[in-house]
């Protein structure tokens, strides 16, 4: 498969607050593009390493929670990008 999925923290676009919001990156025969998921962190709470929201974040109550929803949506990208593997219509984008 020539499609990567990657959960990150896109650092190109702080808010006032000194948040980036959390995206997937889609990846496909060399082009990019990013969905943001309705999450946005300080870079000190986001682990590089394991792709998700530290413990340590202000709402720790729910950071589980949150890692397991955004996990939920990279799986479903990747479903959906299966799906069209299969059906060969991932070939013909660009």
């Amino acid at each position: 498969m020539r499609t990567n999925i990657v959960i990150a923290l896109d650092t190109r676009y702080k808010s006032k607050k000194n948040l980036y919001p959390v995206i997937l990156r889609i990846s496909h025969n060399g082009r990019n593009t990013s969905i943001k998921l309705g999450y946005s962190i300080s870079e000190n709470d986001w682990d590089e390493t394991k792709r998700q929201i530290k413990k340590s974040h202000s709402n720790a109550e729910s950071v589980a929670r949150m890692n397991n929803l955004i996990l939920k949506k990279r799986l479903d990208a990747l479903n959906v990008v299966t799906r069209l593997e299969e059906q060969g219509k991932l070939t013909n984008m660009p």
